[in-house]
Parts: C-alpha cells; structure tokens; sequence
C-alpha cells in the first residue's frame, strides 16, 4: 500500500484519475482495515509488558520502540493514504476542468470554424439558411456563457487553491487550456536517478518495515557502503521502472479497451464525439511514449547492473515495448476507420447538402412558371435563368469535385464502393433533372419571349394600321392648289413610310405562322384570327391609300385647271373687252390699223385657242375620272368654250365692219380727193376769158389741155361712182 500511497501518478486524463480513486478506495479499505491490528499489536504488547517478571525475547524498551514505530508508520501510511486522496481530488477537479475546458474549446473551434467559412449563400435560400445558423451560432453564445464563466471560476479556485503544483505532479506537461499532461515520471533521468521516485521505498532486503531482523538482539552490520549504494542504486531503478511500466500499461489497457470496444458510429454526431476523443488521445500518445522511451532508457542503463535486476528489466521493457506497439497500431487501424468513416459521411453530407441544393434551383426555376405574364416579366425572368446557369456551372464544379472524391474512396474502401456508386448515381439523377429543367425552362421562355414578342409587334402594327389608314381614308379635300400639293406630298411620304413597314408586316406574319405552326389551343387560333385580320387591314390601307392618292391628284389637278382656267378667262375678258371698246375710225390710216391690229388679234386668238384646247382637254379628262369637283369643272369648261367662241365670231363681225370702214374711208378720202380737184378745176372751166380775141390760140391750147386732164381724171370719177 506505501507503494501504492507514494505513487507521484495521479492520472492522465479524467477517467485514469476515476480509475486511480476507485483503486484508492480499495488500499483505503485495506488501511483501515489493518487499523484494528495495530491497535491488536499495541494491546498485546501492552498485556506482554504487564504479566511480570518473565523471560521475555527483547527488553520492554525495544519492544516499546517497536510498537511505537508501527504505530507511527501506520500514522504515516493513513497521513499518505489522506494525502494522494487529497492530490487525487484535486487531479480530478483538474482533469474534469481540463475536459469541460477541452470541450468548450472544441465547440469553440467548430463554430469559429464556420464563422470563418468564406461560403455566404449560393443563392438566396443559401443566404437565409445561413444567417438562421449564425442567429442559433448567437444564442448558443448567450446560453454557453454562463457556463463557461462557471468553468473559468473552477480554473480560478484551482489556481487559488495550489493547482499549480499538483498539476506540475500530475500534469507538468499540459499545452494550451485543454492538452493531457504528461506525469513526472515520464523522465526517469540517467541510471541510477531517483528523480521522480517515491520518497520512500521498500528495502531491496529485510523486512516490510524497513528494520532488519534482529540477530540475538543484535542488529546485522551494515554492507560496504558504496556497493550497498549502487544496489540500492539499480533497485530503485528498477522499481522505478516497473512503477512506470505498470502505469503505462495501465493506462494503455484502459485505452485499449476503450478501442477494443469502441465500434464506429453511424450518425455524424457521434461521429464527431469519437473524433474529439481522438484528438485528445494523440497528445496523450505523444505523451506515453516519451514515458515508454524513458522505461527503455533506464532499462539499457540497468543492463550493466546484476543478472536479476537486468533481466528483470529487460523483461519489463519488453513486454511494455509490445504492448506499446499493438496498441500504437490498434490505435492507427481505430483512426483510420474513423477517418474513412467520416470521410464516407462527409462525402454523403456533401452530397445530400448538393442534392438539395439541386432541388432548391428545380423549384426556384419551377416557380418562375407562373410569372412572366408580359414582354418585360419574360426579359427579367430571363435574366434570372441566365443568374441561374451560373449557379449551375458552380454546381456542376461541385459534382466534378464528389465524382473525384467519390472515385478516390471507392478505391480507399472497396466495400463501401456500391454505396458510393449509389450517391453518385443520384447525383446525377438529379442534375440531369436540374439540367433538363433548366433547359426546358428556357425553351418555354423562348417561346414565351418570341410570343410576347409576336403579340407586341402586332399590337403595335394594327395600332400603326389603325392610325395611318384613318390618315390615308382621310375625304378631306383641300381648298387649294398649295393645300393640294402639300397633301399629296404628305401622302406620298406615307407612301414610304408603308414601304418602311412592309417589312414588318411580312416579319410579324412570318413570325405568327410559326408561333401558330401546328397548334390548335383556343390562343393559337385567336391568333391566326388576328394574323387573318392583319392581312386585310393591310390590304385595306394600301387601297384607301391609292383612292386618298388619286382624290388628292384629282385635287391636284382640279386646282391646276382652275388655275390655268383662270389665267384662261382672264385673257379672254382681255379679249372681249378689246372687242367691246374697238371703234370704227374716220380716216384710212385709222381704219387701215384697226383692221391690222384685229387681224393680229385674231392671230393670237388663234394661239390661244391651244390653250384653251388644253384648258378643255384638262377638263374633259377630269370629267371623265368623276370627282368631286366634276360639276365646276363642267361649267368651267363650258363657260371657256362659248367665251372663245363669241370672241372668235365677234372677232370675225368687227374685223368685216373694220374693212368696210376701212373701205368706206378710202372711198369718202377719194370723193374728198376729188371734189378737192373739181373744187379746183372748176374756176378754169368757169373761165371766160376766150370771149375774147387775143390770144385765142393760146386760150385753145389750155383748153385742150384742160379738156384732156378732165377726160384723164373721168376714170376717177367713174371708179369712184362704182366703188360708191
């Protein structure tokens, strides 16, 4: 029990520790137990020292020490016994920190783990479902840290408490808040060190107590001191080793039970408590084999030492040394399964967490179905497609990535292959759905698109219809030449701008037929409805625009008859006024150039005449293509006509009265002429002069000269006589 008492291994982890107390429990039964001996033992002595004078094997004060030692040694083994209980409770209150302290910090790295994942969210369901994980990440704070205040005040109290000197004894090793420490032992110091050794030990030789058995009452001298110490030496070494060796494989017999007996969990939760078990086993690993090492350092120390000290050491270290190694390997083999099996549920995790991401884009796209009633609601549902297939090519890297891992641990574990097989096949089951989708999504919103496109087009070109044929229907007619031509300059540009259109008719009905192509719900037959009233309002325009085009030449022209009618009547009231204020005149010459200047009238009432012929023409062919304005152009005509023709008659009477004036003038100046010349003949003939005598001849001569002048100018007369 001493040894037991002595021992400086007051655990490595919590559960040693618990261990540790339930053996203690034990030794402190077996010490209360001898508690009634020593009592036993001091009574006997007692009574032995009261019988009398009697032969007695040692003197009474002998004997008296001896009871007293015992006793005191007992003391001593219950004062040892309440002190490793005391250093074992405070190892407990240590280690039970150190765990809580460990596990705390473990969730701690866990969630500093996922508020440093740089993931925000795929898409929108992502975000949310990300920011629920960080307000539960919040609460769990606020719920964790009353707790976690209680645990730092038992690491207060222990610290106030002296901890730090039973966890140098316990866990001089410790790393962090939460490491297992290493025991004091794990350093045995060179051969032959007592570091680390209990500060008392049972003898090599003698008694349990510590006396050497009396010889006759004498004690036995004692051995040459330096060979006694290097006995002692190797002893302790010895038994320092085995201490050591048993500690270890103590504890690797509660570790390895635990191993034997642990089977790998299914679920992801206890998955990860195994996990953290293991992490805290590695240091703890570390940590026992320095302690190994340091049995197989002394143990090479001790092999100069004597035959039963070496091969009792080295029996030691061997056995420790195997065990060590199978359970270093069992520990390898329990990691690796953990390992695999948590790589197989990440991989499945992975793929659930994929899959429903899938899911949630095939609803997302699904749910877009009932939107898009209008051009513009397509357009922006489009550009959610397009946001999508982004999305898409990051989840199709997603699965390039699990089809790799999937074929990298079907080859890491064959006999998980089938199951791995299985997820990828899903997988793929459900992105050749997303795909599909997808896909089918965009064709339907094509063909919506092309459709809203198709009903706005047409929608804007019966609007564009309706408009231009009330323009082109327009029975306004203009009031003027100016009006006339500038309307018909407007419609003719409109002339155009149909044209421009005609491309758009025949794209909208090229587009209509396809849309159409094949269907026969009630919407593609209101459609082929609309495509059929399409065709006629656009051959209605084109005919109401070639009747506005001919009403408006018509006006045109009209305007132009008019106008040239005007220009035309006026040179005829000219005319006729000529006519009207043209007088006969009194002299020859007056007469003689008033019958020239009508003869010149004439001639350019002749050259008029073709423009009054085209006047009529004009007219005649606006009478014969109708309108509106047939009635003034009938009268116009008519009224040019007769006009030119009085002008032409009266033209034809005045010019026959100015030639007879003119005659008459000739005929009055040649009676003027000629009675002028009677006037003036008529004192010679009236002459009587011959009465007389002188000159008789010469009177004769005149007289025959006279007579034949009269005879000369009688034709005169006569012609005048006859022109008369």
């Amino acid at each position: 029990p001493q040894v037991r008492l002595q021992s400086r291994d007051f655990g490595q982890h919590l559960s040693q520790v618990d261990d540790l107390l339930q053996i203690h429990a034990l030794v402190e039964g077996d010490v209360a137990a001898q508690a009634e001996r020593v009592r036993s033992v001091g009574a006997a002595a007692e009574r032995f020292l009261g019988e009398g004078d009697g032969y007695r094997p040692c003197p009474p004060e002998q004997l008296r020490a001896r009871v007293a030692a015992l006793e005191l040694r007992y003391r001593g083994l219950s004062a040892l016994s309440a002190q490793r209980r005391l250093r074992l409770e405070r190892s407990r209150r240590l280690w039970k920190f150190l765990w809580d302290a460990g596990e705390e910090e473990a969730w701690m790295r866990e969630q500093e783990r996922l508020l440093r994942c740089p993931e925000l969210g795929r898409d929108l369901p992502g975000a949310l479902r990300m920011l629920s994980q960080l307000e539960a990440i919040r609460g769990a704070l606020g719920t964790r840290a009353g707790p976690l205040e209680q645990l730092l005040e038992r690491g207060r109290e222990l610290l106030a408490q002296g901890s730090t000197e039973s966890s140098t004894e316990a866990a001089p090793g410790s790393t962090g808040s939460a490491g297992p420490p290493e025991s004091k032992n794990a350093s045995l110091g060179p051969a032959g060190s007592t570091e680390g050794l209990p500060a008392s030990a049972p003898a090599p030789s003698g008694r349990p107590d510590g006396s050497t058995e009396p010889t006759g009452g004498r004690a036995e001298p004692p051995e040459e001191p330096p060979r006694r110490r290097l006995e002692l030496r190797d002893a302790l070494g010895l038994f320092a080793a085995r201490s050591e060796a048993d500690a270890c494989a103590l504890w690797v017999g509660e570790r390895e039970r635990w191993l034997l007996s642990m089977e790998i969990p299914e679920r992801i939760e206890d998955l990860e408590v195994v996990q953290q078990r293991f992490e805290t086993l590695e240091p703890e690993l570390a940590a026992l084999a320095a302690r190994v090492a340091s049995v197989g350092r002394v143990t090479q120390e001790l092999q100069g030492s004597g035959d039963r000290n070496r091969e009792s050491a080295r029996e030691t270290w061997e056995q420790l040394r195997d065990r060590w190694e199978r359970f270093r390997a069992l520990a390898e083999n329990k990691k690796l399964a953990l390992t695999a099996a948590l790589n197989i549920h990440n991989f499945r995790l992975e793929c659930h967490e994929t899959r429903g991401w899938m899911r949630e884009k095939t609803a997302a796209i699904e749910a877009t179905r009932a939107l898009g009633r209008d051009l513009a609601g397509i357009t922006a549902l489009q550009g959610k497609l397009s946001g999508m297939g982004r999305d898409l090519d990051a989840i199709q890297g997603k699965l390039r990535e699990l089809r790799a891992e999937g074929e990298k641990l079907q080859g890491e574990q064959p006999e998980r292959a089938p199951e791995i097989a299985e997820g990828l096949a899903g997988l793929e089951a459900e992105w050749d759905a997303l795909r599909r989708c997808h896909r089918s999504r965009e064709e339907s919103l094509g063909q919506a698109r092309r459709l809203q496109g198709f009903l706005r087009d047409l929608a804007a070109l019966q609007a564009w219809l309706s408009r231009t044929r009330a323009a082109a229907g327009s029975e306004d007619v203009p009031a003027s030449l100016a009006e006339a031509e500038g309307s018909l300059r407007q419609h003719e540009s409109l002339r155009t701008e149909i044209s421009h259109y005609g491309a758009d008719y025949r794209s909208a009905r090229a587009a209509g037929r396809e849309v159409t192509r094949g269907q026969t719900d009630a919407q593609s037959l209101s459609l082929l409805q609309r495509l059929e009233a399409l065709d006629a309002d656009w051959e209605e325009l084109g005919r109401v625009w070639e009747k506005r085009q001919r009403l408006l030449a018509q006006a045109v022209a009209f305007h132009v008859f008019l106008r040239d009618a005007k220009q035309v009547e006026g040179t005829l009231g000219k005319q006729e006024h000529t006519l009207a204020h043209t007088e006969l005149p009194g002299t020859v010459p007056g007469a003689e150039a008033a019958v020239r200047r009508l003869e010149e009238f004439l001639a350019a009432l002749d050259t008029g005449a073709e423009r009054v012929r085209a006047l009529t023409d004009t007219g005649r062919k606006l009478l014969e293509e109708g309108g509106v304005h047939a009635e003034k152009v009938r009268e116009t005509v008519e009224s040019v006509e007769s006009r030119h023709q009085k002008i032409r008659e009266s033209a034809q009477e005045l010019l026959g009265r100015l030639r007879d004036n003119w005659e008459l003038q000739k005929f009055l100046q040649d009676g003027q002429e000629l009675t002028l010349w009677l006037n003036e003949k008529l004192p010679v003939a009236r002459d009587v002069s011959y009465e007389g005598t002188r000159d008789l001849q010469g009177k004769w001569q005149k007289h025959q000269a006279f007579a034949a002048e009269l005879a000369a100018n009688r034709g005169w007369l006569e012609a005048l006589e006859k022109v008369g």
